[in-house]
């Protein structure tokens, strides 16, 4: 397994870790159940009882000790970053074409998840945001970090733009991804949207398509325009944009807006207050 040589810091989305713990505990084996010996007891038969926050909190430590043997393993303030998502978004302003993960607005959140989100804080010292996410604090982070010797550890492909060593701790999938591969990465996302977000892309155009319409482009404003003029030759844009003998380029004041909010949402920050700008074009 391809992994860094030296790790000299390590960014850890702590979102996942929190959420993760949590919902993991949020039903437990009945400590009082005694199992017998030599007795097969089928899952479904278990006894489980509601988890505590201190079950939580031992999932959470359990999680940072994994993540830090993995990685920088004697953790320091110097090597080893903690992020999590606080209050406000910017991106809540940006987003037109629907709510900013307007799909979670109604999802149950794991019962202990605040007190997991304390002890992150409190234990391993989590910077928490505001008016942005983690997930830009660990991309200002990153990009003043050599990205040969820094790990993100996440589960969200969204940090698949960042250039760095970037870790699946779940699965225990390292990767690393260099400038023009986090770049292709980011446009492919800007046509494909992101489900998971409520961000929405070109219907019916998946990684595969996006990668066909991106494949052989290597400079940033290639990639930029390529996605504006797949917006205008969108299926959307010929039924609700476009009046009978327009030709496509009327179109592309539209699709440059789209492709603009669906940047500006999915890009994360390499700088405080960054707010995405497209390169130069000749559209």
């Amino acid at each position: 397994m391809l992994k860094p040589k030296k790790v000299t810091k390590c960014l850890v989305d702590a979102d996942i870790v929190s959420y993760r713990a949590a919902s993991g505990t949020e039903y437990v084996v009945d400590p009082s159940f005694i199992f017998p010996k030599d007795y097969v007891i089928p899952k479904c038969d278990i006894p489980m009882v509601k988890g505590t926050a201190e079950d939580t909190i031992k999932q959470v430590d359990r999680l940072m000790q994994y993540i830090v043997d993995q990685t920088v393993v004697f953790p320091t303030k110097d090597n080893l970053e903690v992020y999590l998502t606080g209050v406000g978004n910017f991106r809540h302003d940006i987003a037109k074409t629907t709510p900013y993960k307007g799909n979670r607005k109604d999802v149950v959140k794991p019962t202990n998840l605040p007190q997991a989100r304390e002890h992150l804080v409190e234990r391993w010292g989590a910077i928490v945001s505001h008016g942005e996410e983690a997930d830009d604090l660990i991309g200002i982070a990153s990009a003043n970090n050599d990205p040969e010797t820094t790990v993100v550890a996440t589960i969200d492909k969204d940090m698949m733009q960042l250039p760095s060593w970037n870790w699946n701790f779940v699965k225990n999938e390292w990767k690393y991804v260099g400038k023009d591969e986090g770049n292709k990465f980011f446009y492919t996302q800007i046509l494909t949207g992101d489900r998971a977000d409520a961000i929405q892309g070109i219907h019916r155009v998946g990684p595969v398509k996006a990668g066909k319409i991106l494949d052989g482009l290597t400079t940033e404003q290639e990639l930029y325009e390529a996605c504006v003029k797949a917006y205008a030759n969108s299926e959307y844009a010929h039924v609700n944009v476009l009046e009978l003998g327009d030709s496509v380029d009327s179109a592309l004041p539209w699709a440059t807006e789209r492709v603009l909010e669906n940047a500006r949402l999915l890009w994360l920050r390499r700088y405080e207050g960054e707010i995405w700008t497209p390169p130069v074009s000749d559209l």
